[in-house]
């Protein structure tokens, strides 16, 4: 029966960053993407038996379970789940004035999303060990904002910070199954932002750059910086950490 690691959002920085280490180490990967997938397409031809990449929507537990499934029951030993998976703020308003039509969307992608993914892949989890002990491995992405609060983006701040106790809460109900849950919380990440709207990268400019004077080591983070330790968290070298929130800041509270 072959170990398989979930990347879920595997074509943003992050869950790319963490999939090409991966696979690198001959690890078997089932990367999920919503619509755009230039990277993990580039990466899944070079590793073609050890990489299946899923196009499909998180947010919608029907299609998700019709997709998934059949992915993880073919003889599959699902180890790990990342679930980096995310909706930004899209509109970047005060609560006052934004679209609460937005303002739903953004939470149903980022909460009721990982409500979708942990729902479908943790009875597999479960089942298999059964027949199979070993520790498997969950790491959820929350946000710095969770504990700073985000003006102009208060549905992702909100989302993010109940997928924080979520994890929690969830540590305690699985660790009977030797699953450990941990979440991890980046502060601002750099990455390239040439692809999003002028509007939204002038509030992620300014952001950052409020972000950045604030942090202590004098710079921002990179995806290694965020992928090192979600490699450790899901790796056999963690058989106790569990129900953690782990905030990657530089030093910034």
């Amino acid at each position: 029966m072959t170990n398989l690691i979930i990347i879920t959002g595997a074509n943003g920085n992050v869950g790319f960053s963490l999939a090409e280490r991966l696979v690198k180490e001959n690890k078997k990967l089932l990367l999920l993407y919503h619509k755009n997938s230039e990277k993990i397409e580039k990466l899944s031809n070079e590793y073609p038996e050890l990489i299946t990449t899923l196009s499909t929507d998180i947010s919608d537990y029907e299609k998700l379970k019709q997709d998934l499934s059949p992915l993880i029951g073919n003889n599959c030993n699902p180890v790990a789940l990342v679930h980096t998976a995310a909706m930004r703020s899209i509109d970047a308003k005060e609560l006052s004035e934004s679209d609460p039509l937005i303002w739903q969307k953004v939470v149903q992608v980022n909460l009721v999303g990982t409500y979708n993914v942990l729902r479908i892949v943790l009875p597999f989890m479960i089942e298999r060990n059964k027949t199979i002990k070993q520790s498997r491995h969950i790491v959820l992405f929350g946000s710095n904002v969770s504990r700073t609060g985000l003006p102009n983006g208060t549905a992702y701040s909100a989302a993010k910070s109940a997928i924080a106790n979520l994890s929690l809460s969830l540590a305690n109900e699985i660790g009977k199954h030797q699953i450990l849950i941990n979440t991890v919380s980046p502060g601002p990440i750099v990455i390239d932002a040439s692809h999003f709207s002028p509007e939204y990268r002038k509030f992620r400019e300014d952001y950052y750059a409020v972000m950045l004077k604030k942090t202590p080591l004098q710079r921002l983070a990179i995806p290694e910086d965020v992928v090192n330790l979600t490699y450790f968290l899901i790796s056999e070298q963690n058989s106790f950490v569990t129900g953690e929130d782990f905030f990657i800041t530089g030093g910034k509270l």
